[in-house]
């Protein structure tokens, strides 16, 4: 399912401004109207039944791009944060939806990197095993000029491992269904075997930008890669989201402010770069574009909740 054509200024993270967890910041403790709370109970309105039926999710990644390609934490205002996903469970009225209007129809779980025995990397090391891609744009039958097997510049093969507590599904989803916490759908992706990886932004990816948001931050862009496993257990990464760019202290990987920091961030070009050649040092991160279907009452669906585990290292 590909989301909304946003402006940039709309889902952009912000340091002195909007902060909620939604938009992929760790979340301060201020209530912006856009950060989704459990006290909705899952009242979405309009004579829906208790609990919003979750079918699809998707991924937005975090972090420092190292100059020996690893991806690290970074540092906000001084605070440290662990390289990490924001994990986007969405149910189906969400994709019709304004941003502003989205609020109860989705919940978010902060997520790490590691391996299956629940090691947490600080610095995830890139992978030398390869990574197959696959553009979304061919598998929809879209002619235009993307391609498969698209040459990366770093990419990471780890276990997804997800905050079980610290996140705002409980209440909302369909407790029947994922449980009065949500712990089952948590569980379902705790674990899993998922990889990321930088390359090229593609045609496909520039379609889910206003021009307005192209003309300004398109040199900082990269298409990011997501692989997780599917319903028949291929594992192949898809461009199913899009990453920025944006300057950091070297020595400390704090973010840097534009200007008098009444701005957000100063974006890092990587306009010219071929194919395959590695990124500047950056904070990175990624915006979903697609998430993928899980539930059938979606229309489809792309995952086996029994396999996502397999093959985790």
């Amino acid at each position: 399912m590909r989301t909304l054509v946003l402006l940039l200024s709309v889902i952009l993270i912000g340091c002195s401004g909007d902060t909620s967890d939604k938009n992929g910041t760790p979340g301060d403790d201020d209530d912006d109207d856009d950060t989704l709370t459990t006290d909705t109970g899952g009242d979405t309105g309009g004579g829906e039944p208790e609990g919003i039926d979750i079918v699809a999710v998707g991924f937005e990644v975090l972090g420092i791009l190292e100059p020996d390609g690893s991806f690290g934490p970074f540092l906000v205002d001084g605070v440290e944060y662990p390289p990490q996903v924001i994990v986007t469970f969405t149910d189906l009225a969400y994709f019709d939806l304004a941003s502003d209007q989205q609020a109860g129809h989705y919940c978010t779980v902060n997520g790490f990197f590691g391996l299956s025995d629940y090691t947490v990397f600080d610095v995830v090391p890139p992978s030398t095993s390869p990574l197959l891609t696959r553009s979304q744009a061919v598998i929809q039958g879209e002619n235009n000029g993307d391609f498969d097997n698209a040459l990366l510049s770093s990419w990471y093969d780890v276990a997804l491992l997800l905050d079980t507590e610290g996140h705002d599904c409980g209440g909302l989803v369909d407790g029947e269904l994922w449980g009065e916490d949500a712990e089952v759908l948590i569980d379902s992706f705790n674990g899993a075997h998922f990889a990321w990886g930088f390359g090229l932004v593609t045609e496909y990816i520039r379609a889910g930008w206003s021009q307005e948001t192209l003309d300004e931050y398109g040199d900082s862009m990269t298409a990011t890669y997501l692989a997780i496993n599917d319903r028949n257990g291929d594992f192949f990464a898809y461009d199913w989201s899009s990453s920025l760019l944006w300057e950091v202290d070297p020595d400390t990987n704090e973010i840097l402010y534009n200007g008098d920091q009444t701005e957000y961030l100063a974006p890092v070009s990587v306009a010219g770069l071929p194919a395959g050649a590695a990124l500047p040092e950056a904070y990175v991160q990624s915006y979903a574009f697609w998430y993928q279907d899980f539930a059938p009452s979606s229309g489809s669906v792309g995952l086996d909740l029994t396999n996502l585990k397999n093959g985790a290292p």
